[in-house]
């Protein structure tokens, strides 16, 4: 019982955080004059004052957590957006919001999963960035109950293939990992990574609907630099420096060979690796295997894209672009490299010519080639001869003089009014991107731009920023350089076709087939792209664009039940004719139709037509043969088609999924349903693998309190179920028998079981096979342990036994603070 036991605890030390912080906001409202009311932006959106006002659940009053997921229920099921009233429970601060959207995820991950998909806008701030960055910096204080896998370096290695075969999922087809040695802007964050791991993999699911049972977030532990990290006494990632570069490749290797050798057809995101280990890695596995780099190749299209798009707006080529970096790390020569490479296929340019237009600045000043000698392999391409050394940022825009300003340093503020003026003087239209995330650390706001360029600026940030209204009364929404509009829709692609590799010509096309999808009153708002809200109708296009490129170039096969994609003729222009094309589409009064008609249509949430007034291609141009096959065969609609896509369960279900010796509980839904109690009907839900899969070698015991080792289950009688089948749902409220968690002690665990028949999606595939799937009780010793009962993708059982695994901790998981990894 140690680890239920740990978890309820965890949530209740939550819950009292909670309430004190409310209490807090109460005693300072009643102070001001204001008792009993919190505004809406101290609130995160969900209070408001005066009439109309939302209705807040009130953490002060035990039940709020039930009353909360059923609130989150209604939203879904009414089919709207999330109005802010279920993420009101959580408190006023992102942190609050991040984990409370764990825990819902824990005990009702179907109604998670319909606040995911339905109101995917509204939830990811929440649950990736601005607010995983904190969570990161702070993951190892937060009591986390990890959801994916550790690798140790220390104890993993020469055993990794053994360790995934034990994972109780039984099919993967999407990894995120992570080394943790540079998250976003934040540095080297060691085993903490695993928190951008699985924020970063459920957009997978959010915005290109990739099945989250066949998706497993990894860390590989192999220690941090972080001094003052690993001594922390709740650290719990291997407290060591970070090893030689020949055992680091010796770890990586073997990683990558278990993975093809465990799930042969599976997509390797690398996320958040250090500069060097990052661009090695992609050299080295990039040729060979399907694996790509978001912060490189990822990052590098979606600025492409807005690049793009903004030269819609301003009737450009992108030849005729001058490109000033501040940042020279993976990101800005990822983007560098993506932007000289369409360059050539699209304007002709050789490749050292176009990257003689794109000029980085590191922290000594402008990459040049005097310093050639001293400068990293990745920035010697970018180092030129035709401009002066220069120290400051000022210095350099005034030296190449750049048409186009991106900031991808984690510098804040780095764009000051003189440098964004500067910018102003020198175009009449300054493009000025600030990437850094999380927000405190863009180089500047949208607020700044727009004011130090008297509203000109086009522009696209990393993080979110509100949007502007001018004198007019128009409002202008700044465009979030968001990576959720490509690598999502990329991976998922590569999963149908069952790419062999993804070459650097798919980023072409994913940028070029977003930068298409603006509609001109968009484009004339500001707004480079569409809105969040059609993300599944935008990566159903995109995947369509992909997809065809793949199988064209034979790196792939079309999935299962889709026609062959047939080329057909496009129409070609001069770069010249295709600008003034493009200046003509910016300033049309109307939208036009562009892309496949279907794109949206299917299983995709609340999917919009695209009305993408598209310039025509250019010579050359990567993406207009894929677009086109990709069109002609309906591709758009079959990958929205293909997307998974979870209904909504009827709040009653909710209500019914709660023992009642739970209803009055200050934890209550989330403490049942973790509980996983004798009896309880379990909600329906994706097959998600619960519980914690694995205790991480550094986990500490609490004196008294038990014995046991391993980690505890709480997906009682989880099932999947098809897109549109809402039979299923209310059928799988019955599925999952007794008590479906795992309970340990003694080292001993034993998960309950039951069995279902459900119709099973397999990795998002539109296909529903019927399936029946028993899961047996299971034991395990060491580190691992399976997820009780549950059915996963295609009707597959998962209970498993875990294999003996190294790094256990001894003793019981702690009842206070735990890391239950």
């Amino acid at each position: 019982m140690g680890n239920r036991i740990s978890i309820i605890h965890s949530l209740q030390l939550h819950a009292e955080r909670f309430r004190k912080r409310r209490a807090d906001n109460a005693a300072a409202a009643a102070a001001a004059g204001r008792r009993g009311h919190i505004s809406s932006s101290s609130a995160g959106g969900g209070l408001k004052e005066g009439g109309g006002a939302i209705s807040a659940i009130d953490t002060a009053i035990p039940g709020w957590q039930e009353r909360a997921v059923a609130a989150a229920a209604t939203e879904t099921a009414e089919g709207k957006e999330p109005d802010g009233t279920a993420l009101s429970a959580a408190g006023p601060a992102p942190l609050d919001k991040y984990l409370w959207l764990r825990q819902l995820r824990a005990a009702a991950p179907a109604v998670y999963y319909g606040l995911l998909v339905n109101g995917a806008e509204a939830v990811l701030p929440y649950i990736y960035t601005p607010t995983v960055g904190e969570a990161c910096q702070r993951y190892h204080t937060l009591g986390l109950q990890t959801r994916g896998l550790y690798l140790r370096i220390d104890t993993h290695k020469g055993g990794i293939l053994q360790r995934l075969r034990a994972w109780p999922q039984p099919e993967v087809r999407v990894i995120v990992v992570t080394d943790g040695e540079r998250i976003l802007g934040l540095g080297d964050l060691g085993a903490n990574g695993m928190g951008i791991s699985e924020g970063k993999i459920e957009l997978y699911t959010a915005a290109a609907g990739v099945n989250p049972a066949v998706c497993l977030p990894v860390c590989l532990d192999v220690g941090t630099n972080n001094v003052k990290l690993r001594e922390h006494p709740d650290y719990i990632g291997l407290r060591a420096a970070r090893p030689p570069q020949k055992e680091y490749d010796e770890f990586v290797q073997e990683f990558m060979e278990a993975v093809r050798a465990w799930q042969p057809h599976t997509l390797i995101q690398f996320e958040d690796f250090g500069n060097t280990n990052a661009f090695r890695l992609l050299q080295r596995y990039g040729g060979t295997s399907c694996c790509f780099n978001d912060d490189i190749q990822g990052t590098a299209a979606i600025t492409l894209a807005a690049l793009l798009a903004a030269l819609r707006v301003t009737g450009k080529r992108l030849a005729d672009q001058r490109i000033l970096f501040l940042g020279a790390g993976e990101a800005s020569t990822g983007i560098a490299k993506l932007i000289a490479r369409s360059m050539h296929v699209r304007d002709g340019l050789e490749e050292q010519a176009a990257r003689q237009r794109c000029h980085l600045m590191d922290s000594k000043g402008l990459v040049v080639a005097a310093r050639a000698a001293d400068l990293q392999p990745h920035k010697l391409p970018f180092a030129h001869a035709d401009v002066p050394p220069c120290a400051s940022l000022i210095e350099a825009v005034r030296a190449v003089k750049p048409t186009v300003l991106i900031g991808a340093s984690a510098v804040p503020h780095a764009f000051t009014q003189q440098v964004v003026e500067a910018m102003a003087e020198l175009n009449e239209r300054p493009i000025i991107f600030p990437l850094s995330n999380p927000t405190h650390l863009a180089e500047c706001t949208f607020e700044q731009a727009w004011k130090w360029t008297k509203g000109r600026v086009l522009f696209a940030s990393g993080s979110p920023f509100d949007s502007i209204t001018d004198a007019r009364g128009i409002a202008h929404h700044p465009p979030q350089a968001n990576n959720a509009c490509i690598f999502p829709a990329v991976g998922h692609a590569a999963v149908l076709t069952r790419a062999q590799r993804i070459p650097e010509e798919v980023f072409l096309v994913a940028a070029e087939r977003l930068s298409t999808m603006a509609t001109p009153a968009e484009l004339q708002a500001g707004a480079l792209f569409p809105p969040f809200s059609r993300i599944r109708a935008i990566s159903a296009d995109v995947m369509a664009a992909v997809a065809a490129h793949l199988v064209d170039a034979a790196l792939g096969t079309a999935p299962e039940g889709w026609p062959a994609p047939t080329p057909t003729t496009t129409t070609t222009t001069t770069p010249a004719a295709a600008a003034t094309a493009a200046t003509a589409t910016a300033a049309a009064p109307g939208g036009g139709a562009g892309g496949d008609a279907g794109g949206g249509g299917g299983g995709a949430a609340a999917a919009a037509p695209m009305a993408a007034a598209a310039p025509p291609d250019v010579e050359g141009s990567v993406s207009g043969g894929a677009r086109a096959a990709a069109s002609a065969a309906g591709w758009s609609r079959l990958a929205a088609a293909a997307m998974w896509s979870l209904p909504p369960p009827p709040p009653e279900s909710v209500h019914g999924s709660l023992p009642p010796s739970h209803a009055n509980s200050s934890v209550g839904a989330v403490a049942a349903a973790t509980a996983g109690a004798s009896g309880a009907a379990a909600t329906a839900a994706p097959a998600v693998v619960g519980g914690a899969q694995q205790q991480h070698a550094d986990s500490r015991s609490v004196k008294g309190r038990g014995r046991g080792e391993g980690g505890g289950g709480i997906s009682g009688g989880v099932v999947d179920t098809p897109p549109g089948d809402v039979t299923g749902v209310e059928a799988g409220v019955a599925a999952g028998g007794g008590a479906g968690g795992i309970t340990a002690g003694g080292g001993h665990a034993a998960g309950g079981g039951g069995s279902s028949s459900t119709a099973g999606s397999a990795g998002g595939a539109s296909d529903a096979t019927a399936a029946t799937s028993t899961t047996a009780a299971t034991s395990t010793s060491g580190t691992e342990s399976s997820a009780g009962s549950l059915t996963a993708a295609g009707g597959v059982p998962a209970g498993a036994a875990a294999a003996p695994g190294g790094g256990g901790g001894g003793g019981g998981a702690e009842a206070a603070g735990v890391h239950i990894a």
